[in-house]
């Protein structure tokens, strides 16, 4: 897709809505911290350093509710490993919090 701009604007995910610019960018940040990284040294890009702490808190904390109860839910056909995925993801925004909470 082209904006009127001319620039160019990538959908990379089914049923995409628009919403907060910052979202998917802490998402990413998610993963940083899932795998080890410095996800608060992420904070600090451009895209994420003018979010309210309290945005940042509350979206983790809705993606750690969506991701433990998408993990309990029966494994899906052809998807095998995702309900496992989700836990960690799902841990990871917890943990993630918790640390937020006690700086």
């Amino acid at each position: 897709m082209t904006r009127p701009d001319g620039t160019a604007l990538l959908l990379d995910w089914p049923n995409a809505l628009e919403g907060a610019a910052w979202f998917d960018a802490l998402t990413y940040a998610l993963d940083v911290r899932r795998v080890g990284g410095d996800a608060e040294r992420a904070l600090r890009h451009p895209v994420l350093a003018r979010v309210d702490p309290g945005a940042v808190d509350a979206v983790l904390a809705a993606l750690a509710g969506y991701f433990f109860r998408a993990s309990l839910r029966p494994e899906a056909e052809g998807m095998r490993g995702i309900r496992a995925f989700q836990r960690v993801q799902g841990e990871a925004a917890l943990d993630w919090l918790a640390a937020r909470a006690v700086r």
